[in-house]
């Protein structure tokens, strides 16, 4: 499953801004795990975006990948969409899952039954020819989107006596995923800043000036020190004071994409290596033995066409 998948899934759509943003939507569904994977994958979940997106202009603003979903019910009845915010199960009597190799083989392994208590008589000609019609169409669909090859190893390794298919209880569950991300986020918006932590734009370096942008975060001063410490290598080789410093956005940190490094130093964090391309963020916590473990991720430099980026 790639990483556009796992958005997807969580009923979110995901695309790529000026060749170099992405933008998550709804913003109301973004948890904390989503985010740090988008920014610890964003070249992976770049080049997926640029892979699907089958047809573009690649002078668009905006470049989305070519989503392609079905919804499939137990009954096997389908239909099809593009929008992943409807979510990953949907509906009631019956309920719809979004298929995926591992349902597929599900629903091959049911439809299988239902053949044989076709042929012990069990199930009227006209009930079986339902279900295979059905299905037919499931399988064209998911050869054609999924792939054959996938299909098949999902056919070998799937468990389908332990499989949960989609029923009432488990579209409460998912659904239930998607109330708590929205007090989540609502929770998140209404915590006051701490102005012992607020920083002003006396020097014009700290805050872009984008007075139409009108969600300005703040930050610490161990946050702006250790971005100055590394500032003059930075610019050497390429960065922006933007790139580096900026802190305003048209939407709550971090959604929109338009901040800067200096929003992602938080004080658990140490800069690594500093290259044209990205800057290294080196997460350390302790672990409940008391072991110290080390994390790296990046911030891609926003002001330039990054290598990987055909």
């Amino acid at each position: 499953m790639g990483y556009i998948d796992m958005f997807s899934r969580r009923g979110l759509r995901i695309t790529l801004r000026h060749r170099k943003y992405l933008c998550i939507d709804p913003d109301e569904l973004v948890t904390d795990d989503l985010i740090q994977t988008a920014r610890e994958h964003k070249g992976e979940i770049v080049k997926e975006i640029l892979a699907l997106a089958a047809q573009h202009n690649k002078n668009a603003a905006e470049i989305m990948p070519d989503y392609r979903f079905l919804w499939v019910a137990t009954t096997l009845e389908s239909f099809e969409e593009c929008d992943p915010r409807y979510g990953y199960e949907i509906g009631r009597d019956p309920v719809y899952r979004m298929l995926d190799a591992p349902y597929y083989a599900w629903l091959r392994h049911r439809m299988e039954g239902a053949s044989k208590a076709h042929q012990d008589g069990h199930l009227s000609d006209d009930e079986f020819t339902v279900l295979r019609n059905r299905f037919n169409a499931v399988h064209n669909w998911a050869v054609a989107h999924i792939g054959d090859q996938t299909l098949r190893r999902a056919i070998r390794t799937t468990n389908t006596k332990r499989y949960v298919p989609p029923s009432d209880s488990t579209v409460d569950a998912y659904h239930r995923t998607w109330d708590e991300a929205r007090e989540s986020n609502a929770k998140r918006r209404s915590t006051p800043d701490d102005p012992s932590i607020r920083q002003t734009d006396t020097q014009g370096t700290l805050f872009s000036k984008m007075p139409d942008r009108p969600i300005v975060k703040s930050v610490s001063a161990e946050s702006k020190a250790k971005v100055d410490a590394i500032h003059d290598q930075a610019i050497s080789l390429g960065w922006t004071e933007d790139g580096l410093y900026r802190a305003t956005g048209d939407h709550p940190f971090p959604y929109g994409q338009d901040y800067g490094l200096i929003c992602f130093v938080e004080p658990n964090i140490q800069i690594g290596e500093v290259t044209t391309e990205s800057i290294e963020l080196i997460k350390m916590h302790t672990a409940k033995n008391g072991r110290i473990i080390r994390s790296s991720t990046r911030y891609y430099n926003p002001d330039i066409k990054q290598s990987w980026m055909k």
